[in-house]
């Protein structure tokens, strides 16, 4: 009896074999996938649910814009340290020019007792500036880089020396190269009569030379 099962099972292995399959088969090839086989096609709807997905893998870019709530706004930071100083920026072009501004008032008299401010003329007589005179009624240039001032009453040259120095913007010469020198007092036999101011001009000719001058304007003050 053995003996005929035996020998049926060896004569019918190929249909065994083929019911085998045909019956396990669907098992086999589940546990047996091939890497990368399975896509959206072979999943089900909702097939994938919570217990399937690892926890904190996915990334807010696998979900559609809006699904994400915004969270709350955080408290703020400390300031932090200032930036270093930038380079200048180029120079801005220059503004409208502004309005003129109110008159100040006027100043203190000043104590000087007569000044006046005396232009060369290169012919005739020299001249006051009327604007910038005042306390002297005349001017003489009796000879060659010499001039005589006449003061008004009560200012004499010999109870109060004066001042002179040349004044270079109506000079002709530059700075340092004309001068304008006070005789005080102008003793009777000089140029000038007694009690007028005697001013002299020079110019410079070269290292130590000076000759008197008619083209040199200066400012006398007598304090």
């Amino acid at each position: 009896m053995r003996k005929g099962i035996r020998y049926h099972v060896r004569q019918q292995a190929v249909g065994y074999l083929a019911l085998f399959i045909a019956l396990g088969g669907t098992s086999y090839a589940a546990a047996r996938l091939a890497p990368n086989s399975v896509g959206g096609k072979q999943l089900k709807s909702n097939a994938v649910t919570s217990p399937k997905v690892k926890d904190r893998s996915l990334l807010a870019k696998d979900f559609k814009a809006g699904q994400l709530p915004q969270g709350a706004q955080g408290i703020q930071g400390a300031q932090g340290p200032g930036g270093l100083t930038g380079p200048p920026g180029a120079q801005g072009s220059a503004g409208p020019k502004g309005d003129p501004g109110n008159t100040g008032p006027a100043g203190p008299a000043g104590s000087a007792r007569a000044y006046a401010l005396v232009e060369f003329t290169t012919a005739g007589t020299p001249r006051f500036d009327g604007s910038r005179t005042a306390g002297f009624t005349g001017v003489s240039r009796p000879r060659t880089g010499v001039y005589c001032l006449t003061p008004a009453a009560g200012i004499s040259e010999a109870s109060r020396p004066s001042v002179t120095s040349v004044h270079f913007l109506q000079t002709e010469f530059p700075e340092g190269n004309a001068t304008a020198m006070p005789s005080t007092p102008a003793p009777s036999g000089l140029a000038c009569a007694v009690g007028q101011f005697e001013v002299r001009t020079e110019r410079r000719t070269g290292s130590a030379d000076s000759v008197p001058s008619n083209t040199v304007s200066f400012t006398i003050i007598v304090p």
